[in-house]
């Protein structure tokens, strides 16, 4: 009798796929883009979320970042830019 070995795809072509099957859940629901999102950054470590802050400020801009922590914190942009 022999096994059936589990396909399991190469680092790049499950993210390729994961990316995929993200766009169309987005895709199909809309509303649920929050959720999804903070899901997925609850699974991120400190490196991790360095490594996202990175890439917002050096692909769109510190001003969108200054206004994603002005969104979720409240804190006025002079005390933003001051820390920076």
């Amino acid at each position: 009798m022999t096994k059936k070995k589990l396909f399991v795809p190469n680092l790049r072509t499950r993210q390729e796929l994961i990316g995929n099957n993200l766009m169309e859940v987005i895709d199909d629901y809309p509303d649920q883009l929050r959720v999804v999102i903070d899901e997925l950054v609850s699974h991120l470590d400190n490196n991790q979320l360095d490594q996202i802050e990175d890439l917002i400020v050096n692909n769109y801009g510190e001003e969108v970042w200054h206004k994603v922590i002005r969104m979720s914190t409240n804190i006025p942009e002079q005390v933003i830019t001051e820390k920076l």
